[in-house]
């Protein structure tokens, strides 16, 4: 999933492939910055709240709270707060169907990144331009701006940020229907999380690799990866990407010609989902039950 955002799973939409009100500047502090008094900047307190609703899935309200945050960092004269908060602020967009209007914050903060001589900044967004690309289908567009992420990033001996680089190729290969080349990619971020001891990352690659050889028509490697993922996943608060595997699992089954149990992990995922109240996931988990059943009672 690209990077952070990455953790970007959203790609798990089928069977074959997997899966992303402005506050006015009121109550400028008067005298001395906040900051220098040892308080946080409101744009930092405004990009703090926005994460914490973002976290919990309300992202309307905080793209609202990040609108401000973007406009207290620019007032601020805070190049680098600013270019973050455009960042997060494209990422909710993207989260709420908004593609377009990510793009055009994006590029605002590729010209201030530009501008800042940002190096580690600049990957970053070549990277987020890169995955709405990717999820806009334009690959070979996604694919020029993750190169231009990579290249940054092994230059700079980012080892994370690199294996997060390798990740994205993956992924984007994998929905090219190239899922032997995205392996190649997938099996190189994987072994970096692993040296890491970084359970969450391994299961995104465990996901992702799991669902390449599905598409080869490899259910038993595809189920040992799977269900590793759900392993990592499993008590870490991480339920929509633990779904996301279940949903790939389930789906595993059914192709591998084991429907009932198929049925039982597209249940699990449509309960949870209710509990969440995350209609895109039930969305999802409601279209395995049909598909399953059609082939549990032949």
């Amino acid at each position: 999933m690209p990077s952070e955002y990455r953790e970007r799973v959203e790609r798990m939409q089928s069977a074959a492939a997997h899966w992303r009100a402005v506050i006015a500047f009121a109550l400028m502090g008067f005298g001395a910055p906040a900051h220098a008094q040892g308080v946080a900047p409101l744009w930092k307190v405004e990009m703090d709240r926005a994460d914490s609703l973002q976290q919990a899935g309300a992202v309307a309200p905080a793209l609202a709270l990040m609108d401000s945050a973007v406009a207290l960092a620019r007032v601020d004269k805070n190049p680098a707060a600013w270019g973050k908060a455009l960042l997060q602020q494209a990422m909710q967009y993207q989260m709420l169907g908004g593609n377009d209007r990510a793009l055009t914050v994006l590029y605002q903060a590729l010209a201030l990144t530009k501008q800042r001589g940002d190096e580690p900044g600049l990957a970053d967004v070549y990277n987020s331009i890169g995955a709405i690309q990717h999820a806009q289908k334009n690959y070979a567009k996604a694919e020029e701006f993750y190169r231009s992420s990579g290249a940054i990033v092994q230059r700079l001996g980012l080892v994370r940020e690199t294996a997060k680089y390798w990740n994205n190729m993956g992924t984007l290969y994998q929905d090219k229907g190239l899922p032997r080349e995205a392996i190649t990619w997938l099996q190189k971020s994987l072994a970096t999380w692993e040296a890491l001891h970084d359970t969450g990352w391994a299961a995104i690659s465990y996901l992702n690799l799991g669902t390449c050889y599905q598409q080869l028509g490899n259910s038993d490697s595809a189920r040992t990866y799977l269900a590793a993922s759900m392993h990592n996943l499993s008590g870490t608060g991480s339920e929509y990407q633990l779904n996301l595997a279940r949903i790939q699992y389930g789906l595993n089954e059914r192709d591998a010609g084991r429907p009932r149990e198929a049925l039982h992990w597209c249940g699990a995922v449509l309960a949870d989902a209710q509990r969440m109240r995350n209609g895109p996931l039930g969305t999802r988990s409601l279209r395995m039950p049909c598909r399953c059943l059609r082939s549990a009672w032949r």
